[in-house]
């Protein structure tokens, strides 16, 4: 999967809302055998980011000039 299509997808997952995306979770865990505590840490890890600096920093999503430059390619 390209990155563009990549960032696509999870764009549209992301507007499906929580269960879709923690649907995604779950079967990943199944598929590659994580642990419930494996995944518990990680989700704690994303969980506690701090949404308004990751947003005054540009961080909750990829820059325009990222899809400028691959389309151009």
């Amino acid at each position: 999967m390209s990155d563009l299509r990549y960032r696509h997808t999870i764009r549209r997952l992301h507007v499906l809302g929580p269960r879709p995306v923690g649907e995604l979770l779950l079967d990943l865990q199944r598929e590659h055998d994580i642990s419930d505590t494996d995944l518990a840490r990680l989700l704690e890890r994303y969980a506690a980011l701090p949404a308004d600096f990751l947003r005054l920093n540009n961080g909750d999503d990829w820059p325009a000039e990222m899809f400028a430059v691959e389309r151009a390619t």
